[in-house]
């Protein structure tokens, strides 16, 4: 069993959700922790987390945060207020948190960067207009090596790379089309293979 400290913004959301709407509104009146991501952390980070312990996707409370693995506290979250429904936060090597939002409250999604240590966005990617990206539910984003991030817009069954300017610059789409409903093949999540030293395997 997991134990965690909730946060008072958490208290309120389960206080009061149910009668104002907020969790049946989003199909999720009995999934309150619905968890999408589990992420060891693997390194020590001072002020915020030690090797081992766990970043976590709160996706009905549109809430990230680090769980003490020993003792199954919730150490820090981030997220209400300014993530809606988000899936895959990810421990980037500059220790900032990379999160794919999926912007339900808002129709559009976005990509995000923060700072974990002073919960600032130093980073995002936002559709041009905004509306031309969006996922209502999966998705995810992985920083390359070169700096750029790879993005699965996964309800349009699309992925594609942009710069740190926004600019595109690779793009795939699921080829399976169903032609009398309009509709192409959803991609849960792609991933770019940048060591493939170890996976003999494609060898």
């Amino acid at each position: 069993k997991l134990y965690v400290s909730i946060p008072f913004n958490f208290i309120e959301v389960l206080k009061h959700g149910i009668s104002d709407g907020f969790l049946f509104d989003r199909g999720t009146a009995y999934d309150i922790f619905h968890n999408n991501t589990v992420e060891l952390i693997n390194r020590d980070i001072e002020d915020l987390c030690q090797k081992g312990d766990i970043l976590v996707s709160l996706r009905s409370l549109d809430t990230i945060g680090i769980i003490d693995k020993k003792t199954k506290k919730l150490l820090w979250s981030w997220g209400y207020g300014h993530l809606s429904r988000q899936h895959q936060p990810t421990l980037l090597e500059n220790n900032n948190i990379l999160i794919f939002d999926n912007g339900v409250n808002r129709n559009y999604s976005r990509i995000v960067e923060l700072d974990p240590i002073k919960k600032n966005i130093v980073w995002e990617y936002i559709g041009s207009p905004p509306e031309t990206f969006f996922s209502h539910t999966r998705g995810g984003s992985q920083r390359l090596p070169n700096g750029n991030t790879l993005i699965t817009e996964s309800n349009k069954g699309r992925v594609f790379e942009v710069t740190k300017d926004g600019e595109i610059v690779w793009e795939f789409y699921n080829p399976e089309i169903k032609e009398d409903k309009k509709w192409r093949g959803a991609i849960y999540r792609l991933t770019r293979i940048t060591d493939p030293e170890n996976y003999p395997v494609l060898k």
